[in-house]
Parts: C-alpha cells; sequence; structure tokens
C-alpha cells in the first residue's frame, strides 16, 4: 500500500532522532512502538500506541501524520483527513501530509480537495514525484468530467 511509503521515512528519522535511551512512558517510546507496530502490521496496536503519544505529546506534526497513515490503513478516511489537517497545522512546511490528504480526498470523491493539497506538496518540494504524478492524474481526471463548451 502506498501510505507505508512516507511512514518509512519518519522511521528513519526517529531511528537517528537522539542517542539517549527511550523511557517506557514517555511519547517517544510510545511513538516509536506506534511506528514498529504498524511496520508488523499491527494497525490497532499502532493506533493504541500513537495516540498514547499524542496525549503525552499532542503539539508532534509526526505522530499525528503517522496516527493518520494508521487510520488511513484501517479504514477510517475521515480520521486520517482529520490528523493529515492537524500535522500541516502544526508544521507549515511539511509536504508529506498535503501529500497524503490529497490522496484521502481523493479517495472519497473530492478532487478539488485533492488537486489543492498535491499542490501544497509540491509548493513545499517540488521534488516529489508521487504528488507530481497524482496532480497530473486528477487535472486529467477532472479534465474529463467537465463539460465542454
Amino acid at each position: 500500500m502506498r501510505l507505508m511509503i512516507p511512514m518509512l521515512v519518519f522511521c528513519t528519522v526517529l531511528a537517528g532522532a537522539g542517542s539517549a535511551p527511550l523511557k517506557g512512558d514517555d511519547a517517544a517510546a510510545h511513538y516509536k512502538r506506534g511506528v514498529d507496530l504498524y511496520e508488523r502490521g499491527d494497525l490497532d496496536g499502532a493506533i493504541a500506541e500513537l495516540r498514547e503519544a499524542l496525549r503525552l505529546k499532542p503539539d508532534d506534526p509526526e505522530a499525528h501524520y503517522n496516527l493518520g497513515i494508521a487510520l488511513a490503513g484501517k479504514g477510517d478516511p475521515d480520521g486520517a483527513i482529520a490528523e493529515f489537517h492537524e500535522a500541516s497545522r502544526l508544521k507549515p512546511d511539511f509536504p508529506e501530509p498535503h501529500y497524503d490528504l490529497g490522496l484521502a480526498l481523493g479517495r472519497k470523491g473530492d478532487l478539488d480537495g485533492a488537486i489543492a493539497e498535491y499542490r501544497e506538496a509540491l509548493r513545499l518540494k517540488p521534488d516529489f514525484p508521487e504528488a507530481r504524478t497524482k496532480l497530473t492524474e486528477l487535472l486529467a481526471k477532472k479534465a474529463t468530467r467537465e463539460p465542454k463548451h
């Protein structure tokens, strides 16, 4: 599933983020467990751990983003959309939530919303080929749906 690719980016970032050992009850430990559980296919466990990380540190954009990824994988597009919005609000220069928000909105049939999110992802990261591909696909799809004058 395409949604795993951005999460893998954050696993790499997290792995090198700090050298101090993690305590079992801190937000970073719950975040790391959530990512690990997601990678093993335990979406329910990942969601629970990421929610706990956010309870302890509600302003963590990566945790909101990865919770959105897990919720999307679990079939909760509305929950995913809310988390992608929150990640974008907390870290305005973070392109990946805009990309995944575009995916979620596109799946719900909101082509204009999806197009806007892909454009924002590309504004933030011009060398984002997946966003460029999806934007091109949706613009073509939208063009075929609009009546010709």
